[in-house]
């Protein structure tokens, strides 16, 4: 569960650069700077988020999970419901459950 935490601070870390990036100018023109944001994650960040999603995805099925990782990918309810012919319903109540499993390890891990 340490590798969970440290995902989720990685990633609020992250999202924090990202939001001073977004606010700061190279070189006093009106280029964003997104070095900080554009750089690919490094093989222990790789590790920790595969790690992550490794022991979120174990409780589901086959099914489920590949609910889940169309999540990931972008897609929303309603395209995920029509990729697998699904209903919207199933989708929702899939993502409800993995997202409630997430927040249960979170804080079983504190």
């Amino acid at each position: 569960m340490v590798t969970v935490r440290k995902c989720l601070r990685r990633a609020e870390r992250w999202q924090a650069e990202k939001r001073r990036a977004e606010l700061s100018t190279n070189k006093g023109n009106d280029e964003l700077s997104l070095d900080t944001i554009s750089r690919e994650p490094t093989p222990e960040e790789a590790m920790l988020l595969v790690e992550t999603l490794d022991a979120t995805m174990r409780p589901f099925n086959d099914r489920e999970r590949n609910i889940i990782e169309l999540r990931l990918e972008g897609c929303s309810d309603k395209e995920i419901a029509r990729r697998i012919e699904r209903s919207l319903y199933t989708v929702q109540m899939v993502l409800r459950r993995a997202e409630r499993s997430l927040r249960k390890m979170l804080t079983d891990s504190e």
